[in-house]
């Protein structure tokens, strides 16, 4: 069944549970959707909301999180961008004017090894085929009779409630790991991207000391 629930990261998510168990507390699955119109990302790309809630999907530790951009591509150059006189208290080059630019946010999430996968549909329509689609996956997954697939889709399943309260936490780790980075003096671009590689503190002090030697920290 489908219920409204205001998801602190993205906009869709499947949970599980059993029957009279309030939402909240239910077991996440390893999947959640952040549905972008074409016209939306463009429009609110100048402040860097789309960065912002990308991040947030990268470091909310479901397994299988998504960015679903829904709408011709082709069409991002007719829309327009709001709020570009404030560009500067967004992220630097968020903005979005055309296909070739949603080309490229896709591209860096390939190149990074972003943990966040890319769909995309042609119109609501799509929209509701692919969650559909989803579901169907999660519910086959899950089934008794395929319980090794489930352990595959979700290795730590958790209550909704105490999913969101700790993604809320990495969120606040990260931004806290790209504050120390900046006041190092790193500029702001290859800051947020370490924030995305390593996620917090924790993670870049690790990789750091797993390093051999100065160079290959360096190269890191």
């Amino acid at each position: 069944r489908v219920v409204r629930h205001r998801l602190r990261v993205g906009d869709f998510a499947w949970v599980v549970g059993a029957a009279g168990v309030r939402e909240e507390d239910c077991d996440v699955l390893g999947c959640v959707v952040e549905r972008k119109r074409i016209a939306d990302l463009v429009g609110r790309s100048a402040v860097g909301d789309h960065v912002k809630q990308l991040e947030r999907m990268e470091s909310c530790g479901a397994s299988h999180p998504f960015l679903l951009l829904e709408g011709d591509v082709r069409h991002a150059n007719s829309c327009p961008v709001y709020d570009e006189d404030r560009s500067a208290e967004g992220i630097d080059g968020s903005a979005i004017h055309s296909g070739g630019d949603i080309d490229e946010l896709c591209a860096r999430f390939l190149v990074a090894g972003s943990r966040v996968g890319v769909i995309t549909t042609r119109d609501a329509e799509g929209t509701a085929r692919i969650l559909g689609q989803l579901t169907a996956w999660l519910d086959f997954a899950h089934s008794r009779s395929h319980r090794q697939a489930a352990l595959a889709v979700a290795s730590s399943v958790v209550g909704l409630r105490r999913w969101e309260a700790a993604a809320a936490a990495r969120a606040r780790e990260r931004e806290e790991l790209v504050a120390d980075l900046q006041s190092f003096g790193v500029a702001s671009g290859p800051a947020r991207a370490l924030g995305r590689r390593f996620c917090s503190r924790r993670e870049a002090r690790e990789a750091l000391q797993a390093c051999a030697s100065d160079e290959h920290r360096r190269r890191r």
